[in-house]
């Protein structure tokens, strides 16, 4: 008895000192991590204009923060600013605090339209690591021509960058006319500077003055032909105004300068060129947008296929593409559209009608 007491007593402190060993050691695996570092272009070139850096763990995309006007970075992993554009105009919200507890299995990674995802691991960090993790290379996709940033913010003078990062800043707080005279500051300094152009376009689409937009537009392409992001938005203008010309004029250019980041520019062409009557080009982009959107993000391709081979007259492949859009798609009035085509197809078929 005595000796089993000794080993229960044993037992138990040991317990207890492996407990106080965990208080001592393991409150450094919650501390604060503190990550900076650099993206660059694969010819070294740094980022022209802000984009988003990624937490990546286990699949999941968790928003960290964002690189400056020379491409770096620098964050609490966790406590980035709550709010923010990225490089695509999209909103992020952050999360809380993440310790090197949370990094296993983890990697910075940074994806853009155009370029192969990029990353850096962040398993197995420690304490007294550097928080500098390194350079980020960017490299651009086989067939590529255009970009989703312009090369002459890099060459424009620095009151005019500046002045093009104040009106991003009052544009993110809704401040659209503070934000206007900024854009047209810098572009005053830099006549040349198609990102601050793109900038001003966007306000004034904003501001519903679409003239306004389409002239900003057309500068930022005189400036850079390469320039991707005006292409896309005088897509959406002239989209929403059912200008049906200009949306294939407009992504004809868009798909010549990226054909594989933008299901959305083939699902446009689709559309237009189905209001043309344009057939065999509207089944091509629709069946494009199939194929390169593998997250199913544009559901309403295979109900604008199925409309098109409706056309055609291939009803069997139409009704096909029917099913599969009411089947993936969320509850609207093109889903009631949709059923009210596969019952009629299904009677030109002598099928029973679908459920």
């Amino acid at each position: 008895m005595l000796l089993a007491a000794a080993l229960l007593l044993a037992s138990g402190s040991g317990e207890a000192g492996a407990g106080q060993g965990q208080t001592q050691r393991f409150p450094e695996m919650d501390r604060p991590v503190f990550l900076s570092g650099r993206v660059v272009l694969e010819d070294g070139t740094p980022l022209p204009e802000q984009a988003l850096v990624q937490r990546s763990c286990d699949g999941r995309a968790i928003p960290q923060g964002y690189t400056d006007a020379r491409g770096q970075f620098s964050f609490e992993l966790g406590r980035s600013p709550a709010l923010a554009l990225d490089a695509q105009n999209q909103i992020y919200e952050a999360e809380g605090g993440v310790g090197l507890r949370d990094l296993t299995g983890c990697e910075l990674r940074v994806q853009l339209p155009g370029f192969y995802p990029a990353a850096k691991d962040l398993s197995g960090r420690r304490l007294l690591d550097s928080p500098d993790v390194g350079t980020i290379v960017l490299r651009r996709l086989p067939g590529v021509r255009g970009s989703i940033f312009s090369l002459t913010t890099l060459q424009a003078r620095k009151d005019a960058r500046a002045a093009f990062e104040k009106g991003r800043a009052l544009g993110r707080s809704k401040k659209l006319d503070e934000a206007r005279k900024e854009y047209e500051k810098a572009i005053r300094i830099a006549p040349g500077f198609a990102a601050a152009w793109f900038e001003l376009g966007l306000v004034h689409q904003m501001l519903n003055h679409a003239a306004d937009a389409r002239k900003a537009y057309g500068e930022a392409l005189l400036a850079d032909p390469s320039f991707i992001k005006p292409y896309r938005q005088m897509a959406f203008l002239s989209f929403n105004e059912q200008k049906w010309e200009e949306v294939v004029d407009a992504t004809d250019r868009w798909i010549g300068l990226d054909s594989v980041s933008y299901p959305e520019a083939y699902f446009f062409s689709a559309f237009a060129n189905l209001y043309l009557n344009r057939l065999d080009a509207a089944e091509r982009s629709a069946r494009e947008v199939v194929k390169l959107d593998s997250a199913g993000s544009i559901p309403r391709a295979r109900y604008v296929l199925g409309a098109v081979l409706i056309e055609k007259k291939d009803y069997a492949s139409a009704a096909e593409e029917l099913r599969k859009y009411v089947e993936t798609a969320e509850p609207g009035l093109d889903v009631e559209r949709a059923r009210q085509m596969l019952a009629q197809l299904a009677a030109k078929l002598g099928r029973p009608p679908p459920p």
